[in-house]
């Protein structure tokens, strides 16, 4: 059996029955049935433990919901009601209440005997955050073979790799009448590697006898970059955040080593040669802009964190992107 939460007292609760939230912030509140599970059963912790499960028609019948006493609460001590997905929100004021932190709570009829509890939810509101502190590291990596362009014959082989960190040097608030955007300014430091090696080989009717061409080549590219950046975060009430992440790419020096051949049998002059050489130029790659996005979670309030990881492309070579970022509030 899944249960979604762990709970600290049997029967009935409000989960989560301890929260923190910034002010102007939204907390999702709802009604779970805590019961003992032994060992076994899903409880791999080898001692008893209580495990609590939302129930559904408790969410719906239950009532009266109060902050600290007051029905539907106020703007002082925060509101709570029941949205329109009969899910109840608790909605911190603009300023943290005195005292702190506020009592949530909600009434309910058992289902078996009809006595009526009183559920509560310990809620602590906290004043916004001064700013933030973290990073953002991303990786793309990639490698392919493929045939050359007809009528050419032989394969091509590419491999991609690019690293890119952003940590968070700055933190400013944009509007202080809302606490919950900032301007972030990131020092992004990135790195990347570009390989590749071909034989390529076509054959013509230019001469009688016969026309071939062959090539070879192989390159090596290693890259850096190092810049200063400027994102945005922006976290609605109900926690819903959202940052864009663009990355700065890196510069650095394509070498290459090649040998041309043709071998022909034709009326003289005879175009048959064979010839190698080295070539060096300058080069540029980049990773892919992404929107980071996510919900805070209610036990964890001064946290942003997640990982995505998806399909990427760099030239004729399919890559995986991972991204992941961690930002935590400062006191």
């Amino acid at each position: 059996t899944h249960f979604s939460d762990w709970g600290s007292v049997p029967g009935m609760q409000l989960s989560p029955d301890v929260a923190t939230v910034r002010v102007g912030q939204s907390l999702p509140l709802t009604v779970v049935v805590c019961d003992d599970l032994p060992p076994g059963q899903g409880n791999t912790h080898g001692f008893p433990v209580l495990a609590c499960d939302s129930n559904v028609v408790l969410n719906k019948v239950a009532r009266h919901w109060s902050v600290n006493g007051v029905a539907g609460g106020n703007a002082t001590i925060g509101t709570v009601g029941v949205n329109g997905s009969g899910e109840a929100v608790y909605t911190a004021p603009a300023r943290a209440p005195n005292p702190n932190p506020v009592a949530v709570s909600a009434q309910i009829s058992s289902l078996v005997d009809k006595t009526l509890y009183t559920l509560v939810s310990t809620v602590k509101v906290m004043e916004p955050a001064k700013g933030w502190q973290g990073k953002v590291t991303y990786h793309e990596e990639g490698s392919a073979t493929y045939p050359p362009t007809a009528p050419m014959t032989g394969h091509v082989q590419e491999s991609f790799l690019y690293d890119e960190t952003q940590t968070i040097t700055e933190a400013a608030l944009d509007d202080p009448t809302y606490p919950e955007d900032f301007t972030l300014k990131l020092g992004a430091v990135a790195t990347g590697s570009v390989a590749e090696s071909a034989y390529t080989r076509e054959e013509s009717s230019t001469c009688s006898g016969g026309y071939v061409t062959e090539h070879w080549w192989e390159s090596a590219t290693d890259l850096n970059g190092k810049d200063s950046v400027e994102s945005h975060l922006h976290v609605d009430p109900d926690g819903s955040y959202a940052v864009h992440l663009e990355p700065i790419g890196a510069t650095g020096e394509r070498h290459e080593t090649h040998r041309d051949k043709v071998t022909a049998v034709c009326p003289p002059p005879d175009p048959s040669y064979d010839e190698s050489g080295t070539w060096s130029g300058p080069a540029f790659v980049n990773g892919q802009d992404a929107d980071l996005e996510g919900r805070i979670d209610p036990q964890r309030p001064d946290t942003i964190s997640g990982t995505i990881t998806r399909a990427g492309e760099q030239g004729e070579v399919p890559t995986t992107v991972t991204i992941h970022w961690e930002f935590h509030r400062l006191p």
